[in-house]
């Protein structure tokens, strides 16, 4: 005990920090998350199945498979993308607020062209076979540009409406799309006339304009309108995926139905009424109060699928009926009639009675601004074929995810890229714990998804993290959905997520926005906190059976209680068989939850708006503590300045800040179980967790201490005998038996100062900052002497302090400025992880102990893909060439609009001179091979020569021979007659004389 009470006392001499200085700190941007501002458009190539996000700061997300995700600028901050499109699945162009056009290749990476428009562009199109971008002006001109070569085409149209009416206002080109059999048609929208112009011919093919003569109701829901001639400006315009019809949108809520041929006007209706431009006796199906209001329509598709016959309409707006549910309208037509046997009148009908109509509905209090499909494969019909997904940008800023034609918002983690999970919808609170390696490994081995939205692209290779635990990132969302992934998912080889349904776990709908998030990694549990109050208790494992009755029976209640546990068991999901799995649910009347500590040892600590205290033991469950702050008295406050009221906090005093330790507390010759509440009034109050007489456990109020006249925003336990953290864990509390003695100290800091505490109310060092600290947490490398206090400032620094003295180590500047007060929502963690939130829609993470690497110097990933080519265009169909339609190549309406002194392409240039280049390799190997050809015959010449020589040697030496064996013969012959002949000679002579 003695031990324990020296080390307490000689604490503000002890440096912990020792070993630290400002050359260990150096920065490395690790990750980032989400998108650098809110979206603003969006281009989808199904090619190359990559989706290019323009954001309000001026940059361009494109996003792929898993975490392929690479970012551009090519404006500034200042500016927005207005526009975004995908040309030939290799080039990226955008407009933005500043009406510069920029074209960037997605193999290089590089921009190859930029060209700033004269005047305000107000709508744009393309073709992903074609090198043209269609811009349509503010003054009702449409220019071209060509990506390829990266200048204006001569080529340009007029103001269609001033030439149709030429005493009409001027009006600017609202949208434009091109026909999606024929490249050289172009349907031009303006506010009171569509025109259909045909490029080929340089000349209006049709014009169209929306009548509602007095007694048709239109889609106004202002009856004093009714009885007047009205002409609707109109929306939008678009094709039917045949080509044969076109669909009109007004400002009134029409859509109004065209035969592309002649003009006439096939059927004009709303979302819920027919034939609304002919006249009536009673305005049927209307509020005849007239106080009515439709919302406008601001997006409509036409899509097909695998048969561009089988069609349906996709409408964002125009809804106005009583009680209508805020969403999307899908009118399914099925397959169109025959053109060429069908009548107007049976066309109308058809367009009138819709096979299936649905609405997809979407978050309250919010509309869809604009709608994209997503296509498997195909590229054309204006991006609407067989779609299997779709985007809707949201006017909050938020993108809803949903599955077609079925309407389904998929928030699934394993469907929707990261860099969506940001937005989709936006984020309401995140926490981050430490998980064991092993542990998250065998976690992220139960999810199983549908794979993901998009294949395009492939992951750099990035170095791998060789930590034993796992920085986990916990989002909670606005719909009520908690995303668990990895910080680090740029550098692991696992880039899978978790998601938890808060829907699902209280069976609501509404009320269940994410405020506070608590996540114990080391044993798998989570606390989540939603708006109405309620907070939902899951644990990671397999889903059990045969729990509904028995958890039905434990819920069970009939006292008035304050707080009531329940048991959800029974409310796993269906489609789940492993994950967190939902167990009880508190409910009180206190209010809002303010803090959420979710310990590793089997008990929750809930703060309320209303100043109550609240803490779980998982174990029952049961609620073994409920109590309110109770302001500092002489008895809880010996040694602290007492204050009254609540000072610095605007409203009951609640807690901010919760947290779980085991140490010894006071004069106590035993370490026990200690929790911390940090208050919005400035106050410290220490609870003591004991086992109770009863069993269980009980809790018990030990005392108060005032740190300042402001609300505390941190506050942790540390060992003060070996400068580490005394955050309770499963292996100190096995320990507790054993009589251990652990000196402990508490940090705790608000906005301007920080104070070391010997609780429960003993004060061991002050400082006062001169700095604004948003956020705070401890980290170190080893025990004893690295422990370091990293400070998160308002102004965007990182501040390192020493412990205990809160000396200064260093100061660095974050790569990126946290905006309006989103600095409070970082968060700091024992191994130098750093998670920041520089606005609404982004998140990053940095680590402190790094090497000074910057976000641009990690390797990009790769975006192009060579092999995939864009498929050939659909062509004209056999009733349009019948009746005369001339078909225009793409090559022939390159002539037309580059004219006949088009530079050539990059490509061609390139092409060509390599062409030259392997030409004139073949002529010098060509002039090579001849010289090598003569001096090998000139050789073999003359070894001939030399052979003939040779042999005409060995052919004299021959005839030499012979001539001299003859002679040797001749000579031998002489000289054996000679033999013979003395032979003979001798014979004879003996005979006759012997």
């Amino acid at each position: 005990m003695t031990s324990v009470l020296s080390k307490l006392k000689n604490l503000g001499e002890h440096d912990f920090s020792a070993a630290l200085n400002d050359n260990l700190f150096k920065i490395d941007d690790v990750a980032r998350y989400g998108l650098s501002g809110r979206p603003t458009a969006l281009a989808f190539d199904p090619v190359q199945s990559l989706l290019a996000i323009g954001t309000a700061n001026g940059n361009v997300h494109v996003l792929g498979q898993e975490n392929v995700e690479v970012v551009f600028s090519p404006g500034n901050s200042e500016t927005s993308i207005n526009h975004v499109r995908i040309i030939r699945s290799l080039y990226l162009v955008t407009v933005d607020s500043k009406n510069y056009v920029t074209v960037i290749s997605l193999d290089t990476k590089e921009t190859l062209s930029q060209y700033h428009v004269t005047g305000n562009v107000t709508a744009v199109t393309s073709d992903p076979s074609l090198d043209w971008l269609f811009l349509g002006l503010e003054n009702g001109q449409v220019i071209i540009y060509d990506v390829d070569r990266g200048n204006l085409a001569p080529y340009r149209i007029g103001n269609l409406q001033k030439s149709v009416f030429a005493k009409f206002r001027m009006s600017p080109v609202l949208s434009m799309a091109l026909h999606p059999r024929d490249t050289a048609t172009l349907l031009v929208c303006y506010n009171d006339v569509v025109v259909v112009f045909s490029i080929a011919k340089s000349e209006i093919a049709l014009s169209l304009r929306y009548e509602v003569p007095p007694g048709a109701p239109g889609g106004d829901t202002n009856l004093a309108d009714i009885n007047q001639y009205r002409y609707p400006q109109v929306v939008t315009a678009t094709w039917h995926p045949n080509g044969h019809h076109i669909l009109t949108a007004h400002v009134d809520g029409s859509l109004v139905f065209w035969d592309a041929t002649e003009g006439t006007l096939l059927q004009a209706r709303t979302l819920i009424d027919t034939d609304v431009n002919i006249p009536r006796r009673t305005a049927a199906g209307m509020d005849m109060s007239g106080n009515e209001e439709r919302n406008p329509i601001t997006d409509v598709l036409w899509c097909c699928t695998t048969n561009p016959e089988d069609t349906s309409v996709l409408v964002a707006g125009g809804d106005a009926f009583q009680g209508a549910v805020k969403g999307l309208t899908m009118l399914d037509f099925g397959n169109t009639p025959s053109v060429a046997i069908t009548s107007y009148q049976l066309m109308s009908q058809h367009y009138g009675n819709p096979r299936k109509q649905k609405i997809f509905p979407l978050p309250e209090g919010v509309d869809a601004s604009k709608i994209l499909m997503l296509p498997l494969e195909n590229p054309f019909y204006a991006g609407n074929f067989d779609p299997k997904y779709l985007l809707a940008l949201l006017s909050s800023g938020e993108l809803v995810t949903m599955g077609y034609p079925n309407g389904n918002i998929i928030t699934d983690p394993t469907v929707v890229p990261p860099a969506l999970g940001w937005i989709t919808p936006f984020i309401t609170s995140f926490s981050m714990s430490l998980v064991p390696r092993n542990q998250w490994v065998g976690m992220m081995a139960s999810v199983h998804g549908s794979g993901g939205m998009f294949r395009g692209g492939a992951p750099a290779r990035r170095h791998l993290r060789n930590f034993q635990s796992r920085t986990a990132l916990c989002t909670g969302h606005r719909n009520g959905t908690v995303k668990l992934w990895d910080a680090s998912h740029g550098e692991i080889e696992d880039a899978k997520a978790m998601e938890v349904n808060m829907g699902n776990a209280l069976r609501q709908h509404s009320g269940i926005a994410v405020t506070k998030i608590s996540f114990a990694g080391s044993v798998a549990e989570l606390a989540v906190a939603c708006e109405n109050g309620e907070v939902a208790l899951f644990s990671f494992g397999k889903k059990k059976t045969g729990v509904g009755l028995a958890s039905a029976m434990n819920s069970m209640t009939l006292d008035d209680a304050p707080i009531v546990v329940k048991d959800i068991r029974d409310r796993a999901p269906m489609d789940i068989k492993e994950g967190f799995m939902p167990q009880t649910m508190i409910s009180t009347r206190a209010g809002t939850v303010t803090a959420l500590t979710h310990s590793e040892i089997g008990f929750v600590a809930i703060g309320y708006a209303n100043g109550e205290i609240a803490v779980i033991d998982r174990r029952g469950p049961a609620c073994i503590f409920m109590s309110q702050l109770q302001p500092p008295t002489s008895t809880f406050s010996r040694k602290g300045k007492s204050r009254g009221g609540n000072a610095g906090c605007g409203g009951p005093e609640s807690a901010t800040v919760i947290e779980f330790g085991i140490y010894a507390l006071g004069d106590d010759s035993y370490s026990s179980i200690v929790l911390t509440v940090g208050s919005s009034a400035g106050y410290v109050y220490t609870y003591r967790i004991l086992p109770s007489q009863r069993g269980g456990y009980e809790v018990q109020h030990v005392g108060s201490f005032s740190v300042a006249a402001e609300p505390i925003i941190y506050l942790t336990p540390i060992n003060a005998e070996v400068g580490v953290s005394a955050i309770a864990n499963m292996d100190t509390l096995g320990k507790l038996g054993q009589g251990i003695q652990i000196p402990g100290a508490l940090l705790a800091l608000t906005r301007s100062e920080g104070r070391v505490i010997r609780q429960p109310d003993s004060r061991v060092t002050h400082k006062r900052f001169n700095f604004n600290c948003a956020s705070a947490g401890i980290s170190y490398l080893r025990e004893g002497d690295s422990l370091a206090l990293v400070c998160v400032t308002e102004r965007s620094e990182l501040r390192v302090l020493s412990v205990p003295a809160m000396r200064e180590i260093s100061t660095r500047m974050l790569p990126y400025v946290c905006r309006d007060g989103y600095a409070r929502q970082s968060l700091v963690t024992l191994n130098g992880d750093v998670i920041l939130r520089p606005d609404q829609t982004a998140g990053a993470m940095i680590k402190i102990w790094g090497k000074g690497v910057r976000f641009e110097d990690i390797p990009q990933d790769a975006l192009y893909d060579v092999m995939k080519v864009v498929p050939q265009r659909p062509t004209i169909s056999t009733i349009q060439w019948v009746r005369g339609k001339q078909y225009i190549s793409a090559e022939d309406l390159d002539e037309l609009i580059g004219g006949s002194r088009r530079p050539k392409s990059k490509a061609q240039i390139e092409q060509e001179k390599a062409k030259a280049e392997q030409e004139r390799l073949l002529r010098k190997q060509g002039r090579t091979s001849t010289s090598s050809s003569q001096n090998s015959f000139n050789s073999m010449q003359r070894g001939v020569e030399e052979r003939g020589y040779k042999l005409g040697n060995v052919q004299n030496a021959l005839d030499s021979l012979e001539q001299t064996s003859a002679e040797y013969m001749n000579s031998l012959n002489d000289v054996i007659k000679d033999a013979k002949s003395s032979a003979v000679k001798s014979t004879l002579k003996s005979k006759f004389f012997g």
